[in-house]
């Protein structure tokens, strides 16, 4: 006869529970030694191509930062390498400690892999097809807001918006975030898994929308409509947009150094223009579903951030608003994803502690 598993057998079988939502130490550091592993990946697929391509140099000489940073790229490397290790065979504690490592690990990622390689990769996204999406998404724009040009739309909250507050949120304050927010998070938030989840979407942002996506999409906005296509699709706008960025303004002395850059290199290595879709409003939306799941104070200052971050994107020229409301779409989904795949799997074995001993599996 098959008979009840007994009290003194089930745990030799299965080993001490660990407390409700206790990760094992490897647990604890797998979702940043995977995010260090998957821009480590990026930095060297990218060296690959643009060897393929006849210019093997330019994403090393990024990724050294010249002579005089070499050594400082060459300790961090070797910082980010020895945290792997010890969390892949030895594991570590429990608590800050092991929040400190995270952060090294996802702080390496950014300056060592993530920001040479995206350089290099959004200067070749013309490369395969050219800018060719700009009439579609100039016309999905168009039709998506009523008939009219959806700067129309946004152009009143000039007169509301602080020009200072849109010029520092899109610009510094953007910058700032995209590259700390990672690291506080790995620091800081004890939930392991909403940081897994966080670090997931972040990848994404980056990799999916603004490398394959932005290929696959190639476009250069609506600020560089008439110089791509020699059409004065937006010559309204711009006459508007002389008002609001003069001549001397920092967003309109670079927008005009992106467009030079793209004319000397004609799509070659270096800084690029992309439109669709926006990396800056898909960051921005990470942001946003992040702090909302912290609570309804943070989430309501994180939609603040996303709301500002799409306006001002249509209202400098740099994006059809379509490129920001599919960078929305396709981070909330991911974020939806991403929560399933990183459910504690320590709630199962939570559940099954806490059935009564008739209801248990039989031998």
């Amino acid at each position: 006869m098959r008979q009840l598993r007994t009290a003194e057998t089930g745990p030799a079988r299965t080993g001490p529970a660990r407390a409700a939502g206790e990760r094992s130490p490897r647990a604890t550091l797998s979702g940043p030694i995977l995010f260090n592993l998957a821009f480590g990946v990026y930095l060297l697929a990218t060296v690959v191509i643009t060897q393929l391509l006849g210019e093997p140099h330019g994403v090393v000489e990024l990724a050294m930062r010249g002579t005089r940073d070499a050594v400082l790229v060459l300790v961090l490397l070797g910082l980010s390498l020895f945290v792997t290790f010890y969390g892949l065979w030895r594991g570590a504690g429990q608590g800050l400690a092991t929040r400190l490592l995270a952060a090294i690990l996802v702080g390496c990622g950014l300056y060592l892999y993530l920001l040479p390689a995206f350089a290099v990769v959004k200067g070749m996204v013309s490369l395969p097809f050219g800018f060719w999406a700009d009439p579609w998404l100039a016309w999905l724009d168009h039709a998506l807001h009523g008939g009219q040009d959806a700067w129309r739309l946004y152009w009143p909250l000039v007169e509301i918006v602080p020009p200072r507050l849109a010029f520092i949120g899109y610009n510094y304050g953007w910058a700032v975030i995209s590259m700390v927010l990672p690291v506080l998070v790995a620091a800081l938030d004890t939930d392991t898994a909403r940081r897994d989840r966080m670090l997931i979407v972040y990848v994404f942002v980056w990799i999916g929308l603004g490398n394959i996506a932005a290929t696959a999409f190639a476009s250069v906005g609506p600020v560089y409509y008439e110089s791509l296509s020699g059409i004065p699709r937006y010559a309204e706008y711009m006459q508007h947009r002389e008002g609001l960025l003069p001549p001397d303004h920092a967003v309109r002395v670079l927008q005009d150094l992106l467009w030079a850059n793209v004319e000397l290199r004609q799509g070659r290595l270096g800084l690029g223009i992309s439109a669709f879709p926006s990396v800056h409003v898909g960051i921005a939306a990470l942001v946003m579903v992040y702090l909302m799941s912290l609570g309804r104070l943070a989430g309501a200052l994180g939609i603040g951030f996303c709301v500002l971050t799409q306006w001002s994107s249509v209202i400098y020229g740099w994006h059809y608003a379509i490129d920001g409301y599919a960078s929305i779409v396709s981070v909330v989904a991911v974020w939806i994803g991403a929560g399933w795949l990183t459910k504690n799997p320590a709630r199962t074995g939570q559940k099954m502690q806490e059935m009564p001993p008739d209801t248990r599996a039989y031998d």
